[in-house]
Order: structure tokens, then C-alpha cells, then sequence
């Protein structure tokens, strides 16, 4: 095409194209193609396409050191060329992490680093705000301990301020540990990082955060002392990596803050806690003094003609006890779990432990868990009993409408609990004939989810033949499921049954060959059936 036409290059740098042919091999990375391409017209490089970008932007994106490499060669100025984000093409590998390319980016020109963006952010921010933190240690070694290591946006966030913001742990450990980064600096807002990290939305990270902000000085806004002008930092990571341990100790003496302002997350939420354990504990103990069906108001010993009675009873004794002792023995076990394990949790909280360690966190986290999930099958298993039959579908229909179609029952079944799925069915065994929205019985979910133990408390000997035959919205059965699967296992489990139509049987045969699955792998158990 050069041959016929000469001048095609300099025809594409005149024409409003938006991106040149060098834009197109730079985005491909064809480092060859590039190469000509720069040879026959250098000033191609020097082009934007639509969006401001040049190629060494692209190149750069993209990871594409060689390209990257033959653009510097043409003009080393173009590593201060701006796209339509005021950023240049060491801001785009910055951002992208595109170490290589920055290493050669700053070789070439050292001082570009320097360049910061149209809102004022400088080549740090966008490592710290894009999680890049092997760019960023780049940029911290190849640059001198001065003053742009505390560069503020137009915020006024350093780069402490962001990675305490975004919670980025290892991020802010590395600022940590480099030399000359203030850890006190104030934003426009009058914040210190640590005033970030308090207003900033909680969660696990906010302890360790806290903890190494506070070993290097770092303090709240309110507790620094007098400062001149604004944004004026009074603390500064020490030069020397390694303090004497004079140096050390007085450092914490000077940083050690009145008891009532040590606080942290747990200890912010502790009174919330408090309310909620009060709360679940009021409700267990009320539960248990006025268990569903009250109490007897009377004593019933003998009949109108003296003689014993079938079922003597005395008064204030549950009457729950009396007609319903095994469905009446769960209630109490679990409303008894969920009153100790509130119980628990206000100890906890009164008596005074190290619960900012995680592993007290922990500990009370679990203890909560325990409390609500008791509670929540306390709550279950009275409702249950307390309502008419004629209406106990309603109630089955809102719980599987929370649940995406799902009764408490089948949530069980699919994680394994087989202790709560006896207790569920003891307290209604017809709810296992509700099927899922999509067809499945409560032993579909089983073999889905490979609940063996699970599966043989449902499949017994006398079950109904229809109920282990039927098919869910797809016409699999639960040995369409098991073979589809490959659960050996339960596979045999269901053929021991002897309850399977022999239709089912053969199609699960061929099953087996269109899943291009051996049926030879299903030998064991396919014996047993015969």
C-alpha cells in the first residue's frame, strides 16, 4: 500500500481518524508492525485518537514493554502527554500495575513522576486508590524522602488517608514502614487517617488498621496538640527504620491516650450488643415460663368417683409437656440453648476480657450466631404447633417465599442438618411432600447436594413408592439425579430401597450412556436391583 501510495501516513495524520494504525498495533501489541510503522512515520506517535490517548497510553495500558520501548526511542517528551483524563501514560501503567512498563517509563524520565492528574492526585494516589501496591513500592524507592511523599489531593487526603479509607491493610503497612510519611496530616475536613478510619464504614480490618496506625504515633484530630496554618502534620515516620528502645517507649508514652477515647469497634458496638443479647434472653426466659398451650390451672388427679386418671397432671405444669413430650423436649432444649448463649454473651461483655482480640471477637460472634439460630427454632417449632392444620400451608407457603421456594425442611436437607431435620419431621411429617418452585422434593435437594445421612431418614423401607418415583419440573427422579451426578453412594442407597419402578431403572441405564458415563462405574449398585 506504501508503494501505490507514499504518502498513506501522512494522509492518516491529516485525516480526522480516531485511531491510527499505530493506536490499532498498540492496543494488539504488534511490536513488529509498530516498529515500521514509527520507522516510516515517526510522528505518528504523537497522535491522539478520540479519546485523547496516544499510543504510548495504550501501550502502556496494555503491558506492552517493547512498544513501550520503541515510542521512548522517537520522543521521550510523549511520557508527559495528557489523555482526555489529564492522566499520562505513567498514570495509565500506575493504574493498570503495569510494573515493567513503569520501571522503563521512570528510567527514561525520572521526572514525570512528579506529573499530577487534573484533580490534583499525583501517581501514589492512583497506586494506593487502585490497590496496586507493587507499583507503589516502585514509585516510593525511585523517588527521594521529600514532601511528595505527603502530597495531598484536592481533598486534602494523602495517600495514608486513602489506603486507610479503602481499607487496603497491606497497602497502609508499607506507608507504615517508609520513611518520612506523616502519619497526622489533616485533610480539608480536619480528619487524621485515623479519623478516616472511624468515620469510614466497620468491619473486620478496622482492629488491625487501628492497632498499627496507633504503633507509629498516629491520633485522632482532637487529640493533637495546637497546630500552625492548615494541614500541618506533627507526626512522621521516623527516618531510622529501627529506634532505640528509649525511643521506642517514649514514643508509646506520648502516644498513650485517656482510657475513655481508647475505643474500638467492639467497643463502640458494645452496647448494641448488650440490647440485642437483653432482648433474646427476655424472650427465651418468657418462652420457657409460658411455653405454647399455657399452663394447667388445675389439679387432676383422681376422677369424680375417686379413681386415678389416665393423665394426672398438677397445677402451673406445662400443658405442652402432657400431650406433645417429644415436640415439647425440643422447644425447651432450644429456647434453653438460645437463653445461655444470650447469657453468655452479656458475661462476656461485662466481665471485663480483652474482647478487642480477634479471638474474643470471634468467640462472642459464634456465641450470637448459636443464641439467634435457637431463637429462630424455638419460634418455628411453637408456631408450628400452635397453628390449626387448615391453615398450616400458609404458613409453609410464606416460609419457602423467603426462602426462594424452600421450606425450613428443605434448607435442612441441602446442608446436612440431620438432628433439625428429625426434630422438623417429628413436629409435622407431612411437609416433606412440598415440593420446591421448581418441582424438587425434599429428596432431590438430598442427592443435589449429596446428603447421604440426610437421604436415610427420609427413604425408609415403607415409604411411599409414589413419593421416592416423583419427577421435578425436568421428569428426573431422584435416581435420574443420583446417576446424573455420579453418587455411587447414594446411587445404592436408593436401589436398596426396592421401590423403583422398573421403567425408571432402564431409562437410568441409558441415562448413563448419553452422559457418556460407564454405567460399569454403577456395576455394585446396579446388581442389587436386579
Amino acid at each position: 500500500m506504501l508503494q501505490e501510495d507514499p504518502l498513506l501516513l501522512d494522509r492518516i495524520i491529516v485525516a480526522c481518524i480516531s485511531d491510527t494504525p499505530l493506536h490499532v498495533a498498540a492496543i494488539l501489541g504488534h511490536t513488529d508492525f509498530s516498529r515500521e510503522l514509527l520507522n516510516r512515520s515517526p510522528d505518528l506517535a504523537r497522535e491522539f485518537n478520540s479519546e485523547g490517548s496516544s499510543p504510548l497510553h495504550l501501550a502502556s495500558a496494555k503491558g506492552y514493554l517493547d512498544i513501550v520501548k520503541e515510542l521512548l526511542l522517537i520522543d521521550p517528551e510523549i511520557c508527559f502527554d495528557r489523555n482526555q483524563d489529564g492522566r499520562t501514560p505513567l498514570h495509565v501503567a500506575a493504574v493498570k500495575g503495569r510494573v515493567e512498563v513503569l520501571n522503563e517509563l521512570i528510567r527514561v524520565k525520572p521526572e514525570a513522576i512528579r506529573v499530577l492528574t487534573d484533580r490534583g492526585e499525583t501517581i501514589l494516589h492512583l497506586c494506593v486508590k487502585h490497590n496496586r501496591l507493587e507499583a507503589l513500592r516502585l514509585l516510593v524507592e525511585s523517588i527521594e524522602k521529600d514532601e511528595f511523599l505527603n502530597l495531598k489531593d484536592r481533598l486534602g487526603n494523602t495517600i495514608l488517608h486513602l489506603a486507610v479509607a479503602k481499607k487496603h491493610v497491606e497497602t497502609m503497612k508499607f506507608l507504615l514502614t517508609s520513611a518520612g510519611v506523616e502519619v497526622n496530616a489533616l485533610n480539608v475536613n480536619g480528619f487524621t487517617a485515623l479519623d478516616v478510619l472511624t468515620q469510614s464504614p466497620e468491619d473486620l480490618k478496622d482492629m488491625e488498621i487501628r492497632e498499627s496506625l496507633e504503633c507509629v504515633g498516629a491520633l485522632r484530630a482532637k487529640d493533637l496538640p495546637s497546630v500552625k496554618g492548615d494541614w500541618v502534620s506533627t507526626t512522621k515516620i521516623p527516618q531510622t527504620a529501627q529506634p532505640p528502645a528509649s525511643q521506642k517507649i517514649s514514643s508509646k508514652q506520648q502516644v498513650k491516650k485517656p482510657k475513655h477515647q481508647q475505643t474500638d469497634w467492639l467497643g463502640r458496638k458494645k452496647s448494641a450488643l448488650m440490647v440485642v443479647a437483653s432482648l433474646i434472653a427476655t424472650v427465651a426466659f418468657q418462652a420457657g415460663l409460658a411455653p405454647p398451650g399455657g399452663v394447667w390451672q388445675d389439679e387432676l388427679q383422681t376422677d369424680a368417683n375417686g379413681n386415678p386418671v389416665d393423665k394426672p397432671h398438677h397445677v402451673g405444669m406445662s400443658v405442652m409437656a402432657y400431650e406433645k413430650p417429644d415436640i415439647y423436649g425440643q422447644f425447651m432444649i432450644f429456647n434453653t440453648i438460645s437463653f445461655l448463649a444470650s447469657l453468655s454473651i452479656i458475661l462476656l461483655l461485662v466481665s471485663g476480657l480483652p474482647l478487642k482480640r480477634r479471638r474474643w471477637m470471634w468467640v462472642l460472634m459464634v456465641i450470637m450466631w448459636l443464641a439467634i439460630s435457637s431463637s429462630a427454632l424455638t419460634y418455628f417449632i411453637a408456631l408450628t404447633n400452635m397453628t390449626p392444620e387448615h391453615v398450616q400451608r400458609v404458613l409453609y407457603d410464606v416460609t419457602k417465599f423467603i426462602f426462594d421456594g424452600r421450606t425450613p425442611l428443605h434448607l435442612a436437607a441441602m446442608k446436612g442438618r440431620v438432628e433439625v431435620l428429625e426434630v422438623l419431621l417429628n413436629v409435622r411429617t407431612e411437609v416433606t411432600r412440598i415440593t420446591t418452585d421448581h418441582g424438587e422434593t425434599i429428596m432431590h435437594l438430598c442427592v443435589k447436594h449429596n446428603r447421604l445421612e440426610a437421604l436415610k431418614v427420609l427413604v425408609e423401607p415403607e415409604s411411599d413408592g409414589e413419593f421416592v418415583n416423583w419427577k421435578d419440573d425436568e421428569d428426573n427422579t431422584i435416581l435420574h439425579v443420583a446417576a446424573a451426578m455420579k453418587q455411587m453412594e447414594i446411587f445404592s442407597e436408593i436401589l436398596v430401597q426396592q421401590q423403583l419402578e422398573q421403567q425408571q431403572f432402564e431409562l437410568v441405564q441409558q441415562y448413563q450412556l448419553l452422559l457418556s458415563h460407564p454405567v460399569v462405574l454403577l456395576a455394585p449398585a446396579l446388581q442389587l436391583y436386579e
